[in-house]
């Protein structure tokens, strides 16, 4: 199997579960942001940041990395720029989590409100989830086409 053809079912599989795994986060998030509000509240009682989040980080910077290496065989700039992103949204999450002593206080102070941005991040997760599905789909394509 080539290079190009490793990568072309590379982001086949991989857009298509990050996306379904998108989807359902966010309309976890977007139905239930109790279940996860009160997960952050217990959290912001330690002073480590969610070991879920760190978990959750880590993975996704680890599947990034051979999707930002595979959008160079062949070059596609749609690969190279979901790559990007992905790195950039790790990036913006790992630099809240840096800021865990102080957010956790926030948490802790007012509680109230982080309902509402457990419901915007699942509207976020839901928007780019169907983003992501959609080039799942274009991927799938680019199989029928080869084969």
């Amino acid at each position: 199997m080539t290079l190009e053809a490793f990568s072309i079912k590379w982001f086949t599989i991989y857009y298509t579960v990050f996306g379904l795994l998108s989807l359902l986060a966010g309309g976890w998030l977007l139905l239930a942001p109790s279940q996860f509000k009160s997960y952050l509240v217990q959290e912001a009682e330690n002073e480590a940041p969610p070991q879920l989040l760190r978990t959750i980080l880590k993975y996704w910077f680890l599947f990034t990395l051979p999707c930002l290496v595979l959008s160079f065989f062949p070059f596609s700039w749609s690969e190279l720029l979901f790559s990007a992103w992905s790195l950039l949204m790790v990036y913006t999450i790992g630099a809240q989590l840096v800021r865990w002593p102080n957010l956790r206080i926030i948490i802790q102070q007012h509680p109230d409100v982080l309902s509402r941005y457990v419901r915007l991040t699942g509207v976020i997760l839901l928007s780019a989830a169907v983003v992501i599905l959609l080039l799942a789909y274009l991927k799938i394509l680019a199989i029928t086409r080869v084969v």
